[in-house]
């Protein structure tokens, strides 16, 4: 919106247009481009104001230096170009591996080249046709040094020489960006623009010329028209040129195939869970999550980076069994291995779990994991979730999950890591735990709100009884999915305080309360246990 709002002022007057014209017409850019982005915005007001975007981390100056581009980047050939397959230019960190079997070199977001055509034509607008093409030229030199990072590298070294993206390190919500390769984008549709005014510029003076040419009727006339016409046709090869300085051909793809238990799959009826192994490598956790085009149903645990904090504890901090404290483990994301005591509470946890997240799937994606892994992992399936293979596919393992035989009465303890399953946003789990007067534990309630969930069978009545305290006393709103079903006042005595879970609103499926404090609180409200029945 800025950006096209100063462009608009600045071509205004540059035609010298009166200022009220330029004011007006700036406004009516700016309020156009607010029109096309205000779909957007309104989502990210809205997160910011669920989230406070505390999400969005500003990452260390290292971290964005060790993303951004070789000066010569923009020069040296693609890794990956046809035209330019046999150029002797190899440099290690730019086009060129830094160790054996690296790729991060080749990877797409570090191929920044230019194409040596676009660059001459864009240095040719740049000094013909000065006034047209010097805002593009600035933008183009603005972005392509904001993409070098905070300092300059040459050769694939650091000089430690400072750079502009230093200064933007330092102002809000634009530190947020955190790779300044992607500033690079920008340098790529600047020039496009300095190549358009060029091919532009040079097709007016051909035309120029072969005008002067037919007006004069020299006998040298017919020569200059086929010159013309020559000139011409090699101006509407330059597109091709440049397109052939970019190919990459064949294109490098990741091979792509899709395991046939996933269409298996799919024809089962039912809106249940399929539990995809390995779930902590965030790498494969993405990879995995196309397959989920193909059968269609939930996925535990799906790519969850990059969201609030709130949300992204559940897999990221707690103990829960079976599906976060065991995987994890086996998968190898924590260092310390599974005792003999967690797996038989995981074994207690099961029929709770199975139930809760409604799994009747596990698929184990061998070539995921290292062999020791796999096998530890077919192990666990079998041993604590009771699965059988259905399928077995060379790299892809597949399990169906016995259903699970559970009370329709909900105890949750959110002392014990299985109560942490129930759970969402707004409790304080921290160890050791909050302690009464040495007499039981307890957990703090945290922030405005906090969430409880729950599996029902049947659309029917239930109560909720929360054994709780507050200090001082504290007026608590209760929502049932987001219907507001009534109020209770917690005191400064530990006592259980129960509420009706009205029939109209409890669901078939997976059901949220939401406890509601009217204001953020830090170690007011603790909680031992709730119970729904």
């Amino acid at each position: 919106v800025l950006f096209t709002a100063l462009y608009g002022i600045y071509r205004v007057v540059e035609s010298r247009a009166h200022i009220v014209a330029a004011g007006t017409i700036a406004l009516v850019i700016a309020i156009a481009s607010l029109i096309v982005v205000a779909p957007m915005l309104a989502i990210l007001a809205d997160d910011f104001a669920r989230e406070g975007g505390n999400y969005i981390r500003v990452f260390p100056l290292r971290y964005s230096a060790e993303r951004s581009y070789d000066v010569l980047a923009f020069f040296v050939p693609n890794a990956y170009s046809t035209l330019y397959a046999d150029a002797p230019l190899k440099i290690a960190g730019v086009n060129a591996p830094m160790r054996p079997n690296d790729t991060s070199a080749l990877s797409p977001d570090r191929q920044a080249f230019v194409g040596y055509v676009a660059l001459a034509l864009a240095l040719y607008a740049t000094l013909r046709v000065w006034r047209r093409a010097r805002v593009w030229f600035f933008v183009a030199l603005m972005f392509a040094l904001f993409a070098l990072g905070p300092s300059l590298r040459v050769l694939g070294q650091d000089t430690t020489i400072p750079l502009p993206y230093i200064a933007l390190h330092q102002i809000p919500i634009i530190n947020h960006i955190r790779i300044p390769m992607r500033y690079g984008i920008v340098v790529m549709f600047a020039l496009a623009m300095l190549v358009g005014i060029a091919l532009d510029d040079l097709s007016k003076r051909i035309t120029l010329r072969a005008t002067l040419n037919s007006e004069l009727r020299t006998r040298n006339s017919e020569f200059g028209i086929r010159s013309s016409v020559f000139r011409r046709a090699i101006l509407a090869l330059v597109p091709l040129v440049i397109l052939l300085e970019y190919a990459a051909l064949p294109y490098p793809i990741q091979r792509l195939e899709i395991p046939r238990v996933y269409e298996e799959i799919a024809r089962v009826t039912g809106d249940f869970t399929i539990l995809e192994i390995p779930t902590f490598n965030w790498r494969h956790a993405a990879m995995t999550e196309m397959y989920q085009a193909i059968h269609r149903k939930r996925i535990l645990r799906a790519y969850t980076n990059r969201i609030a904090p709130g949300l992204a504890e559940y897999f990221g901090t707690r103990g829960i069994p079976i599906v976060v404290r065991s995987l994890r483990a086996l998968e190898g994301a924590q260092k310390e291995p599974l005792t003999e005591d967690e797996i038989s509470e995981d074994k207690r946890a099961r029929d709770a779990v199975v139930h809760f997240y409604d799994l009747r799937y596990a698929i184990l994606h061998r070539d995921l994991l290292s062999p020791e892994r796999a096998r530890a992992l077919d192990a666990y399936l079998r041993e604590v979730l009771q699965a059988r293979v259905i399928f077995d596919e060379g790299n892809t393992l597949a399990y169906a999950i016995p259903r699970a035989s559970v009370s329709e009465r909900v105890h949750i303890d959110l002392r014990e890591l299985l109560g942490q399953m129930y759970v969402g946003r707004g409790w304080q789990f921290e160890y050791p735990q909050a302690n009464w007067q040495g007499e039981f534990n307890f957990v703090w309630t945290r922030g405005a709100y906090s969430e409880i969930y729950f599996v029902a069978d049947t659309a029917r009545e239930r109560a909720l009884t929360l054994h709780a305290r507050a200090e001082p006393s504290q007026r608590v709103v209760v929502w049932l999915n987001d219907a507001r079903i009534g109020e209770m006042v917690l005191t400064e005595t530990w006592q259980e305080h129960r509420i009706v879970l009205p029939a109209s609103v409890v669901r078939v499926g997976m059901n949220r309360v939401r406890l509601e404090y009217g204001a953020s609180l830090i170690e007011t409200i603790g909680v031992t246990t709730i119970t729904i029945e």
